[in-house]
């Protein structure tokens, strides 16, 4: 019977016995690193960031006009089509002086939601002015809930920057101050100027309690606001 070599002659036989050899081994060794170390961050950036609830407020007060609306379908409909995913939730209001919900669900894309706009391009308040006080508080309150289900939450206001009862939104963006969920508020609508009234500062002023980014956006130019926007989701 041919004798078979020993454990330590296996051992030898595959330790490199030139320099070239050792060189070889070397660099086997180092590509096999970089492709687990690859692996090993290619399969961490694919993992799922925490769920995100968008909050979305529409102004269908009377002074908003079919061209302010469907502006306002315009850019949902691109931020819905760039920002949700498999762990979105959607909650959608109207308002005037008071606040209506109309949808909340986990849309699986964009198309989806094309009902609920098409519901908002259609209706407008009867009641005269225009507050988002009402409906902070509602989006306060489902903030609250998506923290206990430790989600994030993201605002956006379809809003011109008109508010007849300032102290309550004021009041109301106080519900706001306690919530570690909240990433980002989007207002868009907003001109630079209106009859000589800057919104734009009012605005600033109502949302400064709140230590995340502030987007205010004109009625035409939502493209740099949604690019700003989905930056601060990611931060």
């Amino acid at each position: 019977m041919r004798p078979q070599p020993s454990r330590a002659r296996w051992a030898r036989d595959a330790t490199p016995s030139s320099a070239g050899e050792r060189g070889i081994a070397l660099v086997v060794a180092a590509v096999l690193v970089l492709l687990v170390g690859g692996g090993y961050w290619v399969v961490r950036s694919q993992q799922p960031r925490r769920p995100l609830h968008l909050l979305e407020a529409y102004d269908i007060s009377g002074s908003v006009g079919p061209d302010e609306k469907q502006r306002d379908c315009e850019v949902a409909e691109a931020t819905h089509a760039r920002i949700l995913g498999a762990n979105s939730r959607v909650m959608a209001w109207t308002f005037a002086l008071e606040a209506w919900e109309l949808y909340e669900g986990d849309p699986r894309d964009a198309r989806e939601l094309r009902p609920l706009l098409d519901t908002i391009r259609g209706t407008t308040a009867q009641l005269r002015g225009t507050s988002p006080a009402r409906v902070i508080e509602r989006m306060a309150a489902a903030a609250r809930r998506a923290e206990a289900e430790n989600a994030d939450v993201a605002l956006i206001f379809l809003w011109d920057g008109e508010d007849h009862r300032p102290e309550a939104t004021r009041a109301a963006v106080q519900q706001l101050t306690a919530l570690s969920n909240l990433k980002a508020i989007w207002v868009v609508g907003v001109p630079a100027d209106s009859q000589g009234k800057d919104l734009r500062a009012r605005v600033r002023e109502t949302f400064a309690p709140l230590p995340v980014p502030l987007i205010i956006s004109g009625p035409f130019d939502r493209g740099p606001g949604l690019e700003a926007f989905q930056r601060a989701l990611h931060r």
